[in-house]
């Protein structure tokens, strides 16, 4: 029995990359929905309900860059992600230890799938 041939670079790129994606775009459209659902249901401080709002605005917004000029592998939009991801991990550093946690998880994660996808944005082409 002969062993399957290795696919080929430009093939884990592309799996990569739709892996990667895939996790970039869960967890941010899971964190919108989150903070959609607090904005209903919120009733702690003031400052918690004026945030909730500007958190899923930040969300939608950071979904639209991933589903048009994310696909189209337009290199502003892999640099405007780390944006995104890196004030995920400071919120998880102010909030309490209970909620942050999930957002410094959600943040290493997202990191982590942002360079995953990285060799098909040096390549320039889906």
């Amino acid at each position: 029995m002969t062993a399957s041939p290795a696919p080929s670079a430009s093939r884990t790129a592309r799996i990569l990359f739709w892996i990667g994606w895939g996790v970039l775009a869960f967890i941010t459209v899971g964190l919108t929905l989150n903070h959609a659902y607090l904005v209903l249901t919120y009733t702690g401080v003031p400052a918690g309900r004026l945030l909730f709002p500007v958190l899923v605005a930040f969300g939608v917004y950071a979904a639209v860059v991933l589903v048009i000029p994310y696909l189209r592998l337009a290199w502003w939009a892999w640099a405007v992600t780390w944006v995104f991801i890196l004030t995920t991990a400071v919120m998880g550093f102010a909030l309490e230890a209970d909620v942050g946690v999930f957002y410094i998880g959600a943040a290493v994660v997202s990191a982590i799938a942002e360079l995953l996808v990285l060799p098909r944005f040096r390549r320039g082409h889906a």
